[in-house]
This record gives C-alpha cells, sequence and structure tokens, in this order.
C-alpha cells in the first residue's frame, strides 16, 4: 500500500458537544425543513443521495451517534493540505469519520464511542484539542 506524506500545520481544535446523527433522506424534504429546522446541521445533495446531519432529539431510535471536531480558527481555500493534516491522523488510529466543509472550516465527524481516541490521534499529530467547556 502506497504511503502518503503530509505536513501537519498544527491546528487548534474542539469537540462540539451535540451529538449529531447522520442519515439518507428522502428522496422528498420539504424547503422550510432546511430553512427553519433548528436541528439540521448539514445537507449534502449528490446525484445519487441527499445526507442531513441533524442534532439528535428526544424519541430518536437507537442509532450511531457522531460528534463534530472543529477548528477554533478558518483557513483560506487555496491553502493546501488543512483537512488531509486533521484526516490523516484519523485514519492511521483506524477511526471513521464523516467530513461537512463550509467555506473556511470543515465539520470533521467521528463516531460519539470513538471521542477520546480521535482526540489522542490528533494530538499526537500536533494538533491542540481544546477540553469540553
Amino acid at each position: 500500500m502506497a504511503q502518503l506524506s503530509v505536513i501537519i500545520r498544527p491546528l487548534v481544535l474542539r469537540v462540539l458537544d451535540d451529538e449529531l446523527i447522520v442519515e439518507r433522506a428522502s428522496s422528498a424534504i420539504p424547503g422550510s425543513l432546511l430553512v427553519d429546522d433548528e436541528l439540521i446541521v448539514g445537507l449534502v445533495r449528490s446525484p445519487d443521495a441527499t445526507t442531513i446531519v441533524r442534532r439528535t432529539e428526544p424519541g430518536d431510535p437507537p442509532v450511531a451517534t457522531w460528534r463534530a471536531v472543529y477548528a477554533e480558527a478558518g483557513h483560506a481555500l487555496d491553502l493546501p493540505g488543512v483537512l488531509v493534516g486533521v484526516l490523516a491522523p484519523l485514519a492511521n488510529a483506524g477511526i471513521e469519520v464523516f467530513v461537512l466543509s463550509t467555506i473556511d472550516r470543515d465539520l470533521v465527524l467521528v463516531p460519539t464511542d470513538r471521542v477520546a481516541d480521535a482526540a489522542d490521534a490528533l494530538r499526537l499529530a500536533g494538533h491542540t484539542v481544546a477540553p469540553r467547556a
């Protein structure tokens, strides 16, 4: 297997408090859901599927939940390698991820039960992971 050489740009990261669910959306999503629903964290549409990332709420069936790792400061779009500098240590630690990106930052979701492992892997790679408030 080929190895990837990555230059890690140390980031100050924090783990957000909300537990999140990643789910496939039905083909018909009301527009009001996307605008008014405070539960929706992200929506990704591709030619084959629509995925919703949302906060958990009372009454949800038991499913795997995720927590978001988020950089304290943004970065320019033309700065290469920022995301891979977070993903590579997580991949090396065997931690699965789901990523949502904004114009200047990324939400890197890790399974709730692997948050401590993710924080350890990121610290070993040179990142600062702020303790939960």
